[in-house]
C-alpha cells in the first residue's frame, strides 16, 4: 500500500514541477521529485502516528494535523517549484 501511495504523490509532484518551473533547465530531477514524494509520505505517517497515539494533550483532529502537513510542504514545495532550494553554505 505504501509504495502506491509513494507512486501517487510522485506523479503528482512531477506534474506540479513541469508546471511550476519557471524554466526547463530548472525542472527537478527525477530523483529529486522521487525523494520528496517519500520524504512527504514519510512525514504524513509520522503525523498520523503522532496525532493517533494521543500524546498531544488537546487531542489534535484529523483536519488540524492535514493542516499541519499541508502547510509544512506548501511552503517547501512552492519554494522549489519557483526555483528557490536549500543548499548547504560552501
Amino acid at each position: 500500500m505504501r509504495a502506491e501511495i509513494v507512486a501517487f504523490v510522485t506523479q503528482l509532484i512531477a506534474a506540479a514541477a513541469r508546471k511550476g518551473a519557471p524554466s526547463p533547465e530548472r525542472r527537478m530531477a527525477a530523483a529529486e521529485v522521487s525523494g520528496l514524494a517519500h520524504a512527504l509520505v514519510g512525514a504524513a505517517e509520522s503525523l498520523a502516528d503522532w496525532v493517533g497515539d494521543g500524546a498531544e494533550p488537546d487531542g489534535t483532529s484529523a483536519q488540524e494535523a492535514a493542516a499541519t502537513l499541508m502547510n509544512f510542504a506548501w511552503a517547501g514545495l512552492g519554494s522549489l517549484l519557483r526555483g528557490q532550494g536549500w543548499s548547504p553554505a560552501r
